[in-house]
């Protein structure tokens, strides 16, 4: 049995506006045997009077809904670039359906959606399974690699390696020496990790290390991987070990999404949850955590690159706080560059930012304070990945910053049942 419901929405900004944790089955609200994951069944219908043609992507979320079992979502709302002038508070109805729609949404030209069709065909953001990891291209361009198989004993944990930045060069680099084991060869490109915790009873955790005395973030599995005109999305599920390797200390959902941009700029949005299971956990302060990116030694300050925050301090100390951090540099004769950003919503903002000798950069919120995580309790991280051409004043990234930090704008009307 299908069922469909409309939903108005208006968006205040002209750009894309994304609409975060959006518990569409509480709105609807209607009998669970009917109910289906709605994920590519989400589609939007024009109002007589609006002049500039939407289009919207619905992506699953790790966040749950009021009701029981069932997920909130995302909502892209994105003005289609090719079709009419653009308007301010453009308005769109979205049709909800429970198992998905193969026809143009009633009111949607059919041209205009057979080119939206053949967007997602060539200029989608894409995710690929491939052995062992998981590659991500944007608008046929590869972006990055997911290393995910924690299962290898050689990864500790899952890492974004290679990154390609706006020249299709790689621009991460695993390790202080690539390919030996010396030095800071756990500094793997870019990666999430904690150099000190502990739970009760545990003793010293670390899974930032990758010795054989450190612990180790295991993947369990993806939840979703989902790919569209407007973004990719994957949510997947985590266990943060003990000693032993065989109990889980903390459990963790990850959702990374890359939403679509132009070459000039490339965008991944990292979103964490990590609770606590059965024990408190408290991760204490140490430098070493919980984001951070290695970039070649051909950017790095030591050959002509620079590493500056959202204070304007070039090279930085170890721990200053700021909203952002950037290193750029010159790879070959073309400068590009990956800025680190905290999200305003995250408990400590300005967040301290690790600074390591002009090599690695990271976002270190338990840097000069302990942040325990009570039994059965999270704590929420989000963070986005900037990678970009120029350095960071070429690139605007403070500007960048500004429309991470506001989010967006839509006001939503009432649920009406059209059909089922």
């Amino acid at each position: 049995m299908t069922a469909e419901f409309r939903i108005p929405v208006q968006v205040d900004t002209a750009g894309p506006t994304w609409i975060e944790d959006l518990d569409l089955p509480l709105l609807v609200r209607h009998e669970d045997q009917v109910f289906r994951e709605f994920v590519g069944g989400v589609h939007a219908t024009y109002r007589e009077d609006a002049r500039r043609p939407l289009f919207v992507q619905c992506l699953s979320s790790a966040r749950p809904s009021a009701i029981p079992g069932r997920r909130c979502s995302t909502l892209v709302v994105a003005h289609y670039p090719r079709f009419l002038e653009e308007t301010r508070n453009p308005e769109v109805d979205l049709s909800v359906s429970c198992s998905g729609v193969d026809r143009p949404p009633a009111g949607l030209p059919f041209e205009i959606w057979r080119l939206i069709a053949k967007q997602d065909e060539g200029d989608a953001v894409k995710i690929k399974e491939i052995e062992n990891a998981l590659s991500i291209s944007v608008a046929t361009y590869p972006f990055f690699h997911y290393q995910y198989n924690t299962k290898d004993p050689e990864l500790r944990r899952p890492i974004f390696h290679p990154v390609h930045g706006p020249s299709g060069k790689t621009i991460t680099q695993l390790g202080e020496v690539p390919g030996k084991k010396v030095a800071h060869f756990h500094h793997t490109a870019l990666w999430i990790a904690h150099q000190n915790w502990t739970a009760q009873g545990q003793g010293h955790l670390d899974n930032w290390q990758m010795n054989k005395n450190c612990t180790k973030i295991e993947h369990v599995k993806f939840d979703k991987i989902e790919s569209g005109p407007l973004a990719a999305r994957f949510i997947e599920q985590l266990s943060w070990l003990d000693a032993k390797g065989e109990k889980t200390l903390l459990a963790e959902t990850r959702t990374v999404t890359v939403p679509k941009r132009d070459a000039a700029s490339r965008i991944i949005d990292i979103d964490l949850t990590l609770k606590a299971q059965d024990l408190p956990v408290t991760l204490h302060k140490t430098p070493y955590h919980l984001l951070a990116c290695r970039v070649l030694d051909a950017m790095l300050p030591k050959n002509g690159g620079a590493i500056v925050n959202s204070d304007g301090k070039k090279n930085p100390q170890d721990g200053a706080p700021a909203q952002w951090i950037d290193i750029s540099g010159k790879l070959e004769d073309e400068e590009q560059g990956v800025a680190l950003f905290n999200h305003p919503k995250n408990d400590r903002q300005p967040v301290p930012c690790l600074q390591f000798s002009g090599q690695t950069i990271g976002l270190s919120p338990t840097h000069k304070e302990p942040l325990t995580i009570e039994a059965g309790k999270e704590a929420r991280f989000r963070f986005r990945v900037l990678v970009h051409a120029g350095d960071a004043e070429k690139a605007k990234v403070a500007t960048e910053y500004e429309a991470y930090a506001k989010a967006g704008q839509a006001r939503i009307g009432g649920v009406e049942r059209v059909r089922g």
